[in-house]
């Protein structure tokens, strides 16, 4: 399995070198993932380090009494566990499933000695760190300055990036738990852009309509993170990914649950 089209599907599995490779797959084993299982938690050693091939995760910021917020998503374009490349065993987030999904997996510990003899390991890490820092920033800008349908649209943009579809099932709850907003506000923000013809909704379920209006809509809140991972790590995430996609049944589209 030393050719990139014959590794799992994670982009950090299929970009490293074969020799690289062949010693992440000697710690490697296959997981299923289900919806709302934590693959970290914030303040908690990390136990695993993820690699998924489909499905979603959500990046929670915890808060205390201020609860948690959506500061990110992990596809198979990057991996969990990224402290373990920076020297830490702790978890600055929490890291949860919103789909289904299939994953490579390691202990971490095997992970970090790995790290340790490889330094090459550890620096073909470091480029989706700094991926995964650009999608932090952008997040940032998103929740402090943007409108609550702005939001909406990069979420959207944001899922169908990693599971290349446009129709979806999201409830107005997980989507308000993730932008920290009400339920009532979510709904309001979702009718908005369905009447701009962008997508058609459902109480749980959203199609996208016009993928480059909704990318106009939400502005500079999308995009900057997608394009620094294009460079940093070469992912095509959009139209250009959407439109070569592999429609074999073991990458049929993945749906957000509550």
């Amino acid at each position: 399995m030393s050719s990139a089209a014959s590794r799992p599907r994670n982009l950090f599995l299929r970009s490293i070198s074969d020799a690289d490779f062949a010693a992440f797959a000697g710690i490697l084993e296959r997981t299923e993932l289900p919806a709302r299982a934590d693959l970290e938690v914030c303040g908690r050693t990390v136990e695993w380090v993820y690699f998924p091939e489909s499905g979603i995760a959500t990046v929670l910021a915890k808060g205390g009494r201020h609860g948690e917020i959506e500061v990110g998503s992990i596809g198979y374009e990057n991996i969990t566990g990224l402290s373990i490349f920076l020297g830490d065993d702790r978890a600055c987030y929490t890291i949860r499933t919103q789909t289904p999904g299939r994953a490579w997996r390691a202990p971490a510990r095997r992970v970090r000695a790995l790290l340790h003899d490889r330094p090459s390991c550890r620096v073909a890490g470091l480029p989706f760190v700094n991926a995964f820092q650009a999608l932090l920033g952008s997040t940032s800008l998103a929740n402090g300055r943007a409108t609550l349908e702005e939001r909406l649209a990069r979420w959207l943009l944001m899922a169908q990036d990693r599971l290349e579809d446009d129709t979806f099932h999201v409830t107005h709850k997980l989507l308000a738990h993730a932008m920290g907003a009400r339920t009532a506000s979510i709904c309001l923000a979702a009718k908005a852009l369905e009447h701009r013809g962008l997508v058609v909704k459902t109480h749980s379920r959203i199609r996208i309509l016009d993928r480059q209006g909704l990318e106009a809509f939400a502005a500079d809140i999308y995009g900057a993170a997608e394009r620094e991972s294009s460079r940093l790590v070469g992912w095509m995430p959009g139209l250009q990914r959407l439109e070569h996609r592999d429609t074999s049944a073991d990458l049929r589209p993945q749906f957000l649950s509550a």
